[in-house]
């Protein structure tokens, strides 16, 4: 059953991508909406793609008020990999109920 175990490592790749997203929202003095950490952000952007788009086109890159660049939001970012996630899940699913 080695494609229920790839499944498997999948979903806890997605787990733990987002648990890695969710702590840059605490490394700066305070708590902040935009990535910042150079080495998620390329890991990010190389495994969920999407979060390339526009935030309002169902990706994450959004203008950042303080500085007025283009940034990638945190929670939209999240939102793309629980996504994955649940999709992966589902599919893990149906091997299992075969």
């Amino acid at each position: 059953m080695p494609e229920v175990s790839n499944s498997m490592r999948k979903v806890f790749n997605h787990y733990n991508t987002a648990h890695m997203v969710w702590n840059n929202r605490f490394l700066s003095a305070g708590v902040t909406d935009f990535m910042w950490n150079t080495k998620t952000i390329n890991y990010v952007t190389q495994y969920y793609p999407l979060v390339n788009n526009p935030h309002d086109e169902s990706g994450a890159m959004k203008t950042n008020d303080k500085t007025n660049m283009q940034e990638l939001y945190i929670d939209s970012v999240l939102r793309i990999i629980w996504r994955e996630a649940t999709s992966e899940l589902a599919t893990l699913k149906t091997m299992l109920n075969q």
